[in-house]
């Protein structure tokens, strides 16, 4: 999944490898004194929560209040969902909604951070949008627990982000359609919130490749789902590849770790053959 000639180790000085600063660990603690006693010894925490969550929340104007805030939402989920129970079976519509909903997974950069990428024309919305919610964001979570295990089981580094690359190419009317009516913005908004409310602290660099004239309305669209801090990490690219490229090298993903559409020279694993195969050796 991860082949390629530019991985290295993780640079030492990358915050997610290092324990919290004495700033930081005396937030977390003001944050633990707002959450009830025994939280963490009730809370069976895989992804870094305390890291993730204090490094997420520091600047805020409350910075204990929304970390316990966010700590105890993302616990309540995960154990109302059965969240730990995801990857052990494949639930209702599997394999159809990964045929409507391709992902695949590519190389890494320079840090170990795998690339995720997702092209909008291979999306069958109107197979989506006729789905059950609650189905969806079962779906869709099951997919964010197989990224943060590939990110956290390779090395034995503390990594929790990943590279995401959105292509927004030869997005059709049935697209723009879905995102021009509330009922259809409002299922996909409550899907992507799945990543943003609960798998906090994820995105490392996103990139929106072969944007189109019409992005500004996307943009229009999508921009109020994502965190400010996302909001930072964003670069916008074209369809020029040779200059996708140099923007891919300048954030340490060199061409062989880079999907093909997008100039690169990796094929890319999809998602779905991956769950079945850490479903099936979870069951052994």
């Amino acid at each position: 999944v991860h082949g390629g000639t530019f991985c290295q180790p993780m640079s030492q000085d990358l915050e997610e490898n290092l324990p919290l600063s004495n700033e930081d660990a005396q937030l977390y603690a003001r944050a633990l004194a707002l959450l009830p006693a025994g939280f963490e010894a009730s809370f069976n925490d895989p992804f870094d929560l305390k890291f993730r969550s204090v490094r997420g929340f520091r600047l805020d104007p409350d910075p204990a209040t929304s970390i316990s805030n966010s700590m105890n939402s993302i616990k309540e989920w995960r154990q109302k969902n059965k969240v730990d129970e995801l990857l052990d079976q494949k639930p209702p519509l599997f394999a159809e909604f990964h045929a409507a909903w391709p992902s695949r997974i590519y190389g890494e950069d320079i840090h170990g951070h795998i690339v995720n990428a997702e092209r909008l024309c291979d999306l069958n919305f109107e197979y989506l949008m006729s789905m059950d919610l609650a189905q969806m964001l079962v779906l869709r979570a099951q997919y964010f627990e197989l990224l943060e295990t590939i990110k956290r089981g390779r090395d034995g580094k503390r990594r929790y982000k990943h590279v995401y690359i959105i292509d927004l190419a030869g997005v059709g009317s049935v697209a723009w359609n879905y995102f021009g009516y509330s009922e259809g913005r409002n299922k996909l908004k409550t899907v992507f919130d799945v990543g943003k409310c609960y798998y906090i602290e994820s995105t490392w660099k996103l990139f929106l490749v072969n944007t189109p004239t019409a992005f500004r309305m996307t943009w229009s669209v999508i921009q109020p789902w994502v965190h400010e801090r996302t909001r930072a990490k964003i670069s916008i690219l074209g369809s020029d590849a040779a200059t996708n490229l140099q923007a891919f090298q300048e954030a340490g993903l060199a061409p062989d770790q880079v999907p093909t559409w997008c100039g690169g020279k990796h094929d890319g694993t999809l998602i779905e053959p991956l769950l079945t195969s850490t479903i099936a050796s979870r069951a052994k």
